[in-house]
């Protein structure tokens, strides 16, 4: 045995060692954002994404130019990225909503974005005497209904869920929606609970009833000590000023019933009507003087009233002409007794609504559907059908007439008749049944 055999016994023979691999660089994870629209994908969306594993840290979408959809959204996320954890999306788009998702992360990831509504603009109204006319000088007659939860149902259920009852009350030939800013006791609506939503909802909620060619009267306070402070009224009144002079289908009540209940506001004396909107300083209880000084209207409550039907016009023209508490202003029988629950004759439905069209300025339709804003029905349908014929059936000429009170048609069934007469044109006349 040689030497150098017997070495390499003893020592053995080591293998070579291994090849040093390169270090392994960690693969950035990528996530595609597909945004859709009202017609199929969206090609210029921006989009930023935060993930809970990384905190506050904000990653940047881009456009998947490389991607057999160009038009999607490339996230390239840190390695350690872990699928199937929390993450949220921020995504616009020109006329699209700004929206915001929170989605468990997955390669592929989908957001459907709502169109911005276009703003639908309907003449502008002004005060003549006391009466209201468009713009253009042509005469017009406040048609209104009770909605009082439209508003909230626009907001928490979307612009769908009210179109239907948008689109009866403007078949019917109503022109004016009554609609509470905040409510309580009927049903919880506070302002504050939609922080800006509040606000840039009432524009589109506005716009949106446009489309059916109906103004808003939107009562702003209503069960208010139980809703807002004297600071946050103030500051919500004074925040809606700064909007909705923009806004052309819009009149604008300060308080419902502030005699009444938890309605009153902290001071009616304390608030300005708003510039170039056309404001009411409010309402007290049933048969009581609306809150003065009068503002660009005045708002009577006659609901559950002795011969409610006689005074939803009679009395009402009295705010507003021929007595020395008459302001001159347009006055309108805002909330009157409530139909079918309250009173279901067909007849002081036409002859309540007819009065009101000749002797004030105009006439709101209140109901049990009205108070929840869904659809008439039944009885009620029947009863504002009725309202809206009473109203028609008076000549727009009439307005401005010399009252008449015409006791030689006040025969049997028949509590009261009243005319206006125009010289050269004729009398409108309208009769009001027991």
């Amino acid at each position: 045995m040689s030497f150098w055999t017997v070495l390499a016994r003893l020592f053995g023979s080591r293998p070579a060692p291994p090849p040093v691999k390169p270090p392994v660089t960690p693969t950035a994870v990528l996530v595609r954002l597909s945004v859709h629209g009202v017609s199929g994908l969206i090609p210029n969306a921006i989009g930023t994404c935060r993930l809970d594993q990384f905190g506050n840290q904000i990653f940047k979408g881009e456009n998947d130019t490389a991607g057999p959809h160009p038009e999607r959204l490339l996230f390239t996320l840190p390695a350690e990225t872990r699928l199937s954890e929390g993450a949220h999306f921020t995504v616009s788009a020109p006329e699209y909503r700004l929206t915001t998702v929170d989605v468990v992360l997955t390669p592929d990831v989908d957001v459907t974005l709502a169109e911005i509504p276009k703003i639908v603009e309907l003449p502008r109204l002004r005060r003549r005497n006391q009466y209201f006319e468009l713009v253009s000088g042509e005469r017009w007659t406040w048609k209104g209904c009770t909605d009082f939860k439209l508003f909230h149902r626009f907001l928490t259920e979307g612009p769908e869920s009210i179109r239907p009852v948008l689109e009866q009350r403007a078949a019917f030939g109503y022109n004016v929606v009554r609609v509470l800013g905040m409510c309580e006791w009927m049903f919880r609506f506070h302002p504050q609970d939609f922080g800006g939503r509040y606000y840039t909802g009432l524009i589109e909620f506005l716009s949106l009833c446009a489309e059916y060619g109906l103004y808003v009267e939107l009562t702003v306070f209503a069960d208010t000590k139980l809703i807002m402070d004297a600071a946050q009224q103030l500051g919500l009144w004074q925040r809606l000023g700064t909007i909705l002079p923009a806004v052309t289908n819009v009149f604008v009540e300060l308080v419902n019933e502030n005699s009444e209940h938890e309605n009153g506001v902290c001071d009616v004396n304390a608030f300005a009507p708003m510039p170039d909107v056309l404001c009411a300083h409010g309402s007290n209880g049933s048969e009581a003087f609306p809150v003065r000084p009068a503002w660009d209207y005045e708002t009577l409550h006659w609901n559950d009233a002795n011969e409610w039907q006689r005074k939803a016009g009679h009395n009402t023209m009295e705010f507003a002409e021929i007595t020395d508490f008459a302001s001159g202003k347009p006055c309108i029988a805002d909330e009157n007794t409530r139909f079918a629950d309250k009173d279901g004759s067909t007849s002081h439905a036409y002859d309540a609504a007819a009065g009101a069209a000749l002797l004030a300025a105009g006439y709101t339709f209140h109901s049990v559907a009205g108070k929840s804003s869904d659809l008439w029905t039944g009885q009620e349908l029947e009863c504002a059908r009725f309202t809206i014929a009473g109203i028609n059936s008076v000549p727009l000429w009439s307005q401005g007439g010399q009252y008449q009170h015409l006791t030689n048609l006040e025969t049997s069934g028949i509590i009261r008749a009243y005319g206006r007469n125009v010289p050269g044109v004729g009398t409108a006349t309208v009769t009001i049944r027991d």
